[in-house]
């Protein structure tokens, strides 16, 4: 135990941090890549709990770490439970952490074979790990060493990262808005503390009504920021130059490769990732799926070679509404190998 030790617990500080990484697991959940995102969420908000309490308490790191792999691991098996629709005659716990151990071990044979894991509770028991860490760092390194960058990047950049792998026709963007305006509440409200701090070391007279006006200034400076932020890239010209050099970067950062989809293989087929061309809608911004893999053969026949030009239709779009484009009056017709070859139409009309 230390017997001496500044901490820097303050309310504010902690509501909006607390703020910061609830706007960051909602746009996790916004994905709705699969059914139970709620419970990562919930297990950044408890991380970030525990955080906070570890750096208040004046335990050395030892402790401090011995505590924090008890909570982890009592708090991810609560909701991974809670993520999984059991049986009246699976009432006991034993059975339902058998039931629980069986998935989670099997999920990680599949992926350590390279084969895609369709189990999304082993999707949601990944995602726990990222955010569990980035919450509980940020409570502690708030409460422990008044460490603001360190709190609020984890956060941030997990967030950013699914904005860039997350395609979408609709806009988000106020999420991480939020995100940013509580971001400098919080960090103006640290470096009010650390100068307070500072100030009563060295006997200078606050009065009581400073930190209210500093509150104040606070809210309306990030307002007027956040505001200018998001109006200031509506003012600039479009750089095709600029677009592919940041393509080429995202790519860079988040290249595709074959473990990466077999982790996404439990993600709902419209909300993955990398979305397919081939539907009733392509919303903008989406790109088809790369990969070696041999999708079909196609056999020509020779009298096709007499054609113009001979080519596959994927889908042929006629209509923009809401950010997207839509196919309408579109009419499907089944095929069998059984029906025969194809009819190929006449190209002189």
């Amino acid at each position: 135990m230390e017997k001496s030790s500044a901490r820097w617990w303050d309310l504010p500080s902690a509501i909006f941090l607390f703020l910061a990484i609830l706007f960051s697991a909602w746009r996790l959940q916004s994905t709705n890549w699969t059914d139970g995102l709620e419970h990562v969420r919930n297990v950044a908000l408890l991380g970030l709990l525990v955080g906070l309490a570890l750096g208040s308490s004046m335990y050395q790191k030892r402790g401090v770490t011995f505590l924090a792999i008890s909570y982890m691991l009592v708090i991810f098996i609560w909701q991974w439970l809670g993520a999984i629709e059991f049986a009246k005659e699976e009432s006991y716990l034993g059975d339902r952490l058998l039931i629980l151990a069986g998935r989670l071990l099997l999920g990680l044979s599949e992926f350590s074979a390279g084969r895609p894991v369709k189990d999304p509770l082993f999707f949601i028991a990944l995602l726990c790990i990222p955010y569990w860490f980035t919450a509980l760092i940020s409570g502690y390194q708030m409460t422990r060493h008044a460490n603001a960058l360190t709190a609020v990047l984890p956060g941030g950049i997990l967030m950013f990262m699914i904005y860039i792998i997350h395609y979408t026709a609709h806009d988000y963007s106020w999420l991480f808005g939020a995100y940013l305006f509580v971001t400098l509440l919080f960090l103006g409200r640290q470096k009010y503390l650390v100068d307070r701090k500072k100030w009563g070391e060295r006997r200078v007279q606050i009065p009581a009504e400073s930190g209210m006006d500093f509150n104040n200034t606070i809210m309306t400076s990030a307002a007027i920021l956040i505001v200018l932020v998001w109006m200031f890239p509506s003012t600039l010209p479009s750089n095709a130059q600029a677009r592919e050099a940041w393509q080429e970067t995202s790519k860079k950062w988040f290249p595709k490769n074959e473990r990466f989809e077999n982790v996404f293989a439990a993600a709902k087929q419209d909300n993955l990732p990398v979305s397919d061309f081939y539907r009733d809608n392509l919303p903008l911004g989406t790109q088809a799926k790369q990969s070696a893999a041999i999708a079909f053969l196609v056999y020509v026949p020779s009298s096709a070679m007499e054609l113009p030009r001979l080519y596959w239709r994927g889908r042929v779009y006629d209509r923009f509404e809401d950010g997207r484009w839509l196919a309408t009056g579109v009419r499907g017709v089944n095929y069998e190998p059984q029906n025969g070859d194809f009819e190929i139409p006449d190209t002189q009309n």
